[in-house]
């Protein structure tokens, strides 16, 4: 399941202490405000790999 740009603004608002990834629809970071924190991007494929899990 892909997170939508409404959902995404909802867990900025009450971020998790620990970090978690998700997978957003295309185009939801892109919508962002200007001030939202740099730590949201784009993974690589690495990252991704089959699982979604970090390394």
């Amino acid at each position: 399941m892909k997170l939508s740009y409404d959902e995404v603004v909802q867990m900025l608002r009450d971020r998790p202490e620990q970090t978690r990834t998700y997978e957003v629809e295309s185009g939801v970071i892109e919508r962002l405000p200007s001030d939202t924190p740099a730590c949201l991007r784009p993974m690589n494929e690495d990252e991704v790999g089959g699982t979604g899990e970090l390394p």
